[in-house]
């Protein structure tokens, strides 16, 4: 590795400079996205840190500039981050000078003594279409935290995503991207027409379910003519998984860094298994965080599908048990008599009031409109994925109760201020910042065998989401993402689709890769875990198993899931095939207090480890899998 250039950076400058980055166009966007609430969330977790004597003492010492090729320097919106730029062949099979793509980077660098250090550490968020440099600033200290600080952590913006140039370019402004997802949302779903119980036997007609589908493959066809119309044709056929793995190993080769660690959530799991079958010697640590089946997901979408609901209705089902077991004074949905059976049932009674009368919301936050049915499905939805918010949700419902449906329209509409049309170059960087469901259909739809589609038609897509809606309360929405390759035309000149087996002739990594799942995760079930980690055979793999609810291990916390992951990176102790942590306790609809009482009987390290799990269990609702019209609710 070649001699780093060093410089000092005093850690309580870091805390500040976190704090002050929320006044740059970055904050601002985190603030459109979350809230103030949510800003407020990580304050806290930062100087709850500096308190526990992370922050504020010790020097950080980072690299300026890691090799000839990668020039560091702090990037303009979180200063206390560095950024740099990597051009790469646009095309590696036939690399020219005048097409190449340039990947956005950024790092927060490690923090321990420079003999402890470890190297980098690189992240990814999921999606595909997920935004790797706004992870580090989201994430970034808290996963330092748990590593004691030992990496650089480290990620880019993939092709065709955000700040990595040349832009997709699909839409001609952020704001077109962002209207037209809000559209997508606004067909409703399928239940809004159907009479009887959800899930039951649908007195829905033909004629009205198969218009509702043919709007569905309107957006789906419209999707695929913007690309045709104004993509940019050579990274729309260089836009797949393979190239991405590619270029995490242009990543490494730039670092100077010859094996990978990595730790990937959602699709950054299918990311993440792709990278150890392509390049199984480069592979040092992987940790893979809510597992969804590779092979599915390259095979046959509708299947995939499927598998992706697995779990959803045990995740549901923990919102009511939670809730009722916490009682009032931490579920706003409970009463002192009630029961999961009486709280499911006033919810499902407010769905299907709804979906008679909507209900007119005249005053909120965000202006006046209206409440439908669709529009609690898609609050239940993502409430699904960071069990933290469940106790928001919660409290909405009850007020939707009692007629005032002004909390739970804030939550629908909190990304309205993205529709207006900006220059996508407008920001500190003066690069496309452009992310829309295009990113995600370039991907996905290069990786898929879209073959699956071939003998679809409208009516077939309409049975298919309403299997999907039998499944899961989430399924019509999960359905949508599903068939959005059906009209795309557009693939990568390479993709990698298996094998995924040692029987299949998979090869041997060069170190057990860990695959994390939940045993109630709404999108990426236990089942794949298994699957996929009994693919890559006990030689390449294991697999911890977190007894909790939510997307990614980290939506649910686990001191004993961090510390496994802690001793994978830090000392390579692999856990046994199937250990199982619980989830720690007070976290589901907690009452007033408890989580101080909770914390005081914690060491000084669980402690500071326990405050980096809560302010990583806020952020879970940007991570992953999630249909493509759904981005901005992340």
């Amino acid at each position: 590795m070649k001699e780093h250039q060093l410089k000092e950076i005093d850690e309580k400058d870091l805390l500040l400079g976190y704090q002050q980055s929320y006044k740059t166009q970055q904050g601002r966007v985190w603030r459109r996205r979350h809230g103030s609430a949510g800003v407020a969330a990580l304050s806290v977790t930062l100087l709850c840190l500096a308190s526990l004597g992370y922050l504020g003492r010790r020097k950080v010492t980072a690299t300026s500039g890691a090799s000839d090729v990668l020039n560091w320097s702090p990037c303009p919106d979180v200063t206390e981050t560095l950024c740099a730029y990597l051009p790469v062949p646009m095309n590696y099979h036939d690399p020219r000078p005048n097409e190449t793509v340039s990947l956005a980077l950024r790092k927060l660098p490690a923090t321990a003594p420079v003999k402890d250090r470890l190297g980098s550490l690189f992240i990814n968020p999921g999606g595909p279409g997920g935004s790797g440099t706004s992870l580090v600033v989201r994430a970034g200290l808290q996963l330092s935290v748990i590593l004691e600080g030992r990496y650089d952590i480290l990620s880019w913006d993939p092709r065709a995503v955000n700040l990595t140039s040349p832009a997709l370019n699909c839409f001609e402004t952020v704001g077109d991207a962002n209207r037209f997802d809000h559209d997508l949302e606004h067909v409703g779903l399928p239940y809004e027409y159907r009479g009887g119980e959800f899930g039951g036997q649908s007195n829905m007609s033909n004629a009205a379910e198969l218009a509702w589908t043919a709007k569905l493959d309107a957006f789906q066809s419209a999707l695929n003519g913007a690309c045709e119309a104004r993509g940019h044709e050579l990274l729309l056929r260089s836009a797949s998984t393979a190239f991405v793995v590619k270029d995490m190993v242009s990543i490494l080769d730039a670092l100077g860094e010859e094996k990978l660690n990595y730790w990937g959530f959602s699709y950054g799991t299918i990311l993440g298994a792709t990278f150890a079958a392509m390049e199984p010697d480069r592979v040092q640590r992987l940790i893979l965080d809510g597992v969804s089946s590779a092979a599915l997901y390259t095979a046959n979408m509708f299947e995939w599908g499927r598998s992706g609901m697995d779990d959803t209705e045990k995740t549901y089902a923990g919102f009511f048990d939670s809730c009722a077991e916490s009682g009032p004074k931490g579920c706003a949905l409970a009463t002192n008599s009630s029961s999961t059976l009486s709280i499911r049932k006033r919810v499902d009674a407010l769905q299907a009031q709804l979906r008679s009368r909507p209900l007119a919301v005249p005053t909120s936050k965000v202006g006046p409109g209206i409440l439908t049915s669709a529009d609690i499905q898609y609050s239940i939805f993502h409430a699904l994925y960071s069990p933290k918010t469940w106790p928001k949700l919660a409290e909405a419902l009850a007020d939707l109760e009692k007629g005032n449906g002004s909390l739970l329209f804030e939550l629908v509409n909190a990304s309205n201020d993205e529709l207006g049309r900006k220059d996508p170059f407008k920001n500190p960087y003066h690069r496309s910042m452009e992310s829309s469901s295009a990113s995600t259909a370039a991907i996905m739809c290069s990786d898929t065998d879209v073959s699956a589609f071939n003998q679809s038609t409208t009516e077939s897509i309409s049975d298919y989401v309403r299997e999907l809606s039998r499944k899961s309360i989430t399924g019509e929405i999960w359905a949508m993402w599903v068939t959005t390759c059906r009209y795309w035309s557009h693939k990568a000149i390479e993709t990698y689709r298996g094998p995924w087996t040692v029987a299949d002739g998979l090869r041997k990594t060069n170190f057990p890769v860990l695959f994390f799942s939940m045993t109630a995760d709404p999108v990426t079930p236990l089942s794949a875990a298994r699957s996929m980690s009994e693919g890559f055979g006990n030689q390449s793999a294991t697999l911890l198993i977190q007894n909790g609810f939510g997307h990614c291990s980290l939506a649910h916390p686990s001191l004993c899931s961090a510390k496994a992951a802690r001793a994978y990176f830090l000392e390579g102790k692999v856990p046994e095939y199937g250990t199982t942590c619980d989830a720690d306790p007070g976290f589901l609809f907690p009452h007033p207090n408890d989580e101080k009482k909770d914390m005081a009987a914690l060491s000084a390290e669980d402690e500071k480890l326990s405050v980096a799990l809560e302010g990583l269990s806020r952020e879970v609702r940007s991570f992953g899998l999630r249909p493509p019209h759904l981005r901005l609710r992340g």
